[in-house]
């Protein structure tokens, strides 16, 4: 009876294999993100808080359109987080590097 508790408890937990620094990043999903964000938001590649201005002379122009942000996983791939559109939120550089590999945007404590 106790092997049968055992092993049902097992096959549900969450499939995560490995310590999600080495989980595949697909490049797919993130042009699925990118694409999909863009067209919910009028054609913007990314949030205009991503844009990156340089001076020149007595201007400031445009250097690179989404060069502040980063594609970030809600619930970071460490996390056992899925690799996935759905999963994936603009983030500045600096928020992203803080939130690393927060799990509390899903509820599970960070992998050992």
């Amino acid at each position: 009876m106790i092997a049968i508790v055992l092993a049902l408890s097992l096959a549900a937990a969450p499939a995560c294999v490995g310590d999600g620094h080495n989980q595949h990043r697909s490049k797919s999903a993130i042009k699925h993100f990118q694409k999909t964000w863009a067209r919910a938001h009028g054609g913007l590649p990314c949030p205009e808080e991503c844009a990156l201005y340089r001076k020149v002379g007595e201007q400031y122009v445009l250097y690179q359109r989404c060069g502040g942000c980063q594609v970030d996983h809600i619930c970071p791939l460490a996390c056992c987080g899925l690799d996935a559109p759905q999963n994936m939120q603009w983030l500045t550089a600096e928020a992203n590097r803080a939130k690393s590999d927060d799990c509390s945007a899903c509820g599970l404590a960070r992998r050992p």
